[in-house]
Order: structure tokens, then sequence, then C-alpha cells
């Protein structure tokens, strides 16, 4: 069964196959530092240390630029990209892959969000 999850880490690797993705804090934050390449999507990993997700969000917010925090991993992530090594954060360069993968992220929080109130319903408390 192809879960939204899977569908996003799908669409982010047809991305980066098709040239569109940029990888790495430091050259994310250049890119949107300099607006060049424009990012129309910025998708960061969920489990990144506090220093680095400090870095990404003050500069994101700073500059004005959207972003995921994200469902995934750095390991997810990284393996959606082909990459070996640990991924903090992407950057989307194609407006049309950045509409697919936002709405494969929206589909991936409803259903996170479904469950646990499945879960809430049934009496069951969500393990926090």
């Amino acid at each position: 069964m192809n879960t939204p999850k899977d569908k996003l880490k799908g669409m982010i690797g047809f991305a980066r196959k098709a040239g569109k993705i940029i990888r790495g804090t430091d050259i994310v934050n250049e890119a949107v530092r300099q607006g060049a390449p424009k990012l129309y999507a910025v998708v960061v990993a969920s489990d990144i240390s506090e220093n680095t997700r400090k870095r990404i969000v003050n500069c994101m917010t700073y500059y004005g630029q959207s972003f995921m925090d994200s469902v995934l991993t750095t390991d997810e992530l990284s393996k959606a990209i082909g990459s070996h090594g640990a991924v903090a954060c992407v950057g989307v360069t194609d407006e049309g892959f950045a509409a697919q993968i936002i709405k494969n992220y929206e589909a991936v929080i409803a259903e996170d969000a479904k469950e646990k109130d499945d879960r809430a319903s049934d009496g069951i408390s969500p393990v926090v």
C-alpha cells in the first residue's frame, strides 16, 4: 500500500532525479539568502539537532521562506534523495515538484491527525 508518507518520499526522489533538489543546511540557507536558485519548498528533517534546526528556522524566518517541518527523519530524507550521509534539509527549485511535495506533505499531516483522533476516540491515549 502506498501511504502518503511513501508518496512524499517518492516525489522528493523524483525531484532529485530531475535535478530540482538542493540539499544540506548550508547550501539551502545560502540559496535562501541569495535568492538563487529560487526555492519553492524547503523540507526539514524531523530529528535534526536543536542547533541545526535553529540555524534553518532563523534563516527561513528572516528571509520569509516557508518551510515544512518534516515528518521524515534524516535517514528517510537521505534515502529519498539517494544520499548516503544524513541530510537535514532539502530545497526544491521547481514549482511543479514543490506543489506536489506540499500536497503530499499535507496528506501525511492529515493522516497523522486522523490517526490521533481515532486513538483518542477509542480511549487510547496518544504516545507523546
